[in-house]
């Protein structure tokens, strides 16, 4: 992935998630830690999530990463879902997942 595309994508705040709705998963299985270790810890816990990072793509499409009923814990491996405006997130899980191996490397 080129670097232009690595910047698209920043951390940020939960009010830059309205009306997102599941678009797909990450496709890789990740801890939470590890996700922790690559974001921070993420906006923390709702009703029916235990963790969630938002993220917003240069032109404001905003991107969420979160566990969906599961709950589950720091060390457990899960491919956590997508939620966005927009259908296509593949851009967008590659980015993701490739910050997060680069964090475990």
């Amino acid at each position: 992935m080129s670097q232009t595309q690595q910047q698209r994508f920043l951390p940020a705040p939960v009010g830059a998630c309205n009306g997102t709705s599941l678009s797909g998963y990450i496709g890789e299985r990740f801890t939470p830690a590890q996700v922790i270790d690559a974001f921070g810890p993420g906006i923390g816990s709702g009703d029916k999530t235990n963790f969630e990072w938002v993220f917003v793509r240069d032109d404001g499409v905003p991107f969420t990463v979160y566990d969906y009923k599961a709950f589950i814990g720091l060390e457990t491996q899960y491919d956590f879902h997508i939620g966005s405006t927009q259908g296509d997130v593949k851009e967008f899980a590659s980015w993701f997942a490739n910050k997060v191996k680069a964090e475990l490397s």
